[in-house]
């Protein structure tokens, strides 16, 4: 029975211990964590190039759920163009000495800004021409941006797959 004390306490002791080192661990990883949570994240930033991809299909998308009349989500593409054009002008991208986020907002925001309306007309004949218009719009930004020879088109043109015309501009006909 002598024993039994001793034993009891050094099983409180041992247990001391241990909850002694767990507070320690958890106060470790408290300060680990807010560490983590007062960084702040990374961005993500996409090329010019895989931007302009997007845009190339959400405009492609637009165009094809319009003319099925799916509304709906020609008014999500038309969002998603205009969100990236924002995008752009607001990273102030430069190309080659080009600013393109300027060429994006004289030519390209005004385009948007026309086929919404359309779309939010429903209007199967308005958004033709402001679509057509979009499209000039766009190729008329790739001359500004020294880049004549990327093309665009509307989806159901001839021959005309992923809405862009891949030959030579002085082979089209």
């Amino acid at each position: 029975m002598k024993r039994f004390p001793a034993v009891l306490l050094t099983v409180l002791l041992a247990l001391v211990v241990l909850v002694i080192v767990l507070l320690r661990h958890v106060s470790h990883l408290e300060e680990q964590l807010t560490a983590i949570q007062a960084k702040p994240a990374e961005p993500f930033h996409l090329g010019l190039g895989e931007v302009m991809g997007y845009q190339q299909r959400w405009i492609d998308k637009l165009g094809l759920a319009a003319n099925a009349g799916n509304w709906g989500a020609a008014a999500f593409y038309a969002d998603e163009l205009k969100e990236t054009a924002d995008d752009i002008i607001a990273a102030r991208v430069v190309r080659e000495n080009q600013d393109i986020g300027s060429l994006v907002k004289s030519a390209l925001v005004p385009a948007i800004d026309g086929v919404t309306d359309a779309v939010a007309r429903k209007s199967p004949a308005i958004f033709a021409t402001r679509y057509a218009s979009l499209v000039v719009a766009c190729n008329t930004c790739h001359a500004g941006a020294r880049v004549p020879f990327i093309h665009v088109t509307t989806s159901d043109a001839a021959g005309a797959r992923w809405n862009q015309v891949f030959a030579p501009a002085d082979v089209q006909k």
